[in-house]
């Protein structure tokens, strides 16, 4: 409705292009709802691949085409990135056959939709371009005197302010900001914490239990396409789409115990009929 009607988040300075008003749901900006439907895609293509069966497989497909549909008209670039690395991981993983699809597709969109190339070549997208190097440029000499433990949460903005003194954001850019705002010892540990959080999902997509594949299969999409997504945007900073993120995980985490309680179970059973 938003996108028909017009009456979506609207961006000043864009008016004399056809992405001026994008829709954003009940999130508060279109990049937060476009993060949120790369988590409902990779969510529905590993269904696809992995459990459900015949019959809802049309259900799923038409989830999915409309789902890629509303993110394409939110317009947010980054998040076309992330949802293209997020389904090329999932492709690559269970079917070569939708990864070669979608590189098409891809293809086909930007080369013949003017709208689309309009946004990835037009005035505005390499003016964009340009502020976001001009702030990461800022975020790097704030950086060459790195400290252990960062100036704080949430203050980027205000180092960044006293370098371009009409620039009152964050980086644009998780690392950078996580560098800034946490140090080293933040940084270092959130990135441990990521590598960690790969290896235990992957472990689980690897179990023989296809409740944990399809899960799995979904988070791992997710997760690489959080970490492009966070080199060009906030993305840390869109806590509903993190809830979501670690909900699936604490799901995850809790099927894994249950199917380690049960092979105990098995082993138990087991010796006990060697036994008798």
């Amino acid at each position: 409705y938003q996108a028909i009607s017009g009456s979506g988040y609207f961006f000043p300075g864009y008016q004399s292009t056809s992405f001026a008003y994008r829709p954003q749901g009940t999130f508060g900006h279109p990049a937060i709802l476009a993060s949120f439907l790369m988590i409902i895609i990779c969510i529905t293509l590993a269904s696809y691949f992995l459990r459900y069966p015949l019959w809802s497989r049309p259900i799923l497909i038409f989830l999915a085409i409309s789902s890629m549909g509303l993110l394409i008209l939110t317009f947010a670039r980054t998040q076309w990135i992330g949802v293209a690395v997020a389904i090329g991981v999932i492709g690559l993983l269970r079917s070569r056959k939708m990864l070669f699809i979608g590189i098409v597709l891809v293809v086909v969109l930007t080369l013949t939709v003017p709208v689309i190339r309009e946004r990835i070549q037009g005035e505005q997208a390499t003016e964009s371009f340009e502020w976001r190097v001009e702030v990461w440029q800022a975020s790097l000499r704030i950086l060459r005197n790195p400290t252990l433990f960062g100036t704080g949460l949430d203050t980027s903005h205000l180092y960044i302010n006293n370098i371009l003194v009409n620039v009152f954001v964050p980086p644009h850019n998780d690392y950078l900001r996580m560098a800034i705002e946490t140090g080293l010892v933040g940084l270092l540990t959130y990135l441990f914490m990521q590598i960690g959080l790969f290896i235990y999902v992957w472990r689980a997509y690897c179990q023989n239990n296809q409740d944990m594949q399809v899960l799995a299969l979904a988070l791992l999409g997710i997760i690489i396409g959080g970490w492009v997504i966070s080199i060009f945007d906030n993305y840390l900073s869109f806590v509903s789409v993190q809830w979501y993120l670690w909900s699936m995980v604490g799901i995850l985490a809790g099927l894994n115990k249950k199917q380690k309680v049960n092979n105990q179970l098995l082993n138990v059973q087991t010796s006990i009929r060697k036994i008798f």
